[in-house]
């Protein structure tokens, strides 16, 4: 019984350290994702005074013709 114990808590403490690794890993992986998006956004921005749900609907109005505005 008691070996049973130790083993359940071995398997619940791996579990916990597995979590907590995951999470760890994917804070890195949030952070560096918006790390990349920030410098992309700071290459593309047309500058202050640029609206980019207009530029969007250019974009659609170009490749849709007319109908698309």
């Amino acid at each position: 019984m008691e070996k049973a114990l130790k083993q359940l808590d071995m398997v619940m403490r791996k579990g916990i350290e597995l979590i907590t690794l995951a999470k760890v890993r994917d804070r890195a992986r949030m952070e560096k994702a918006a790390e990349v998006q920030d410098n992309l956004r700071k290459k593309i921005k047309g500058g202050k005074g640029w609206n980019g749900a207009a530029q969007v609907r250019k974009w659609r109005a170009t490749r849709h013709g007319a109908a698309g505005t």
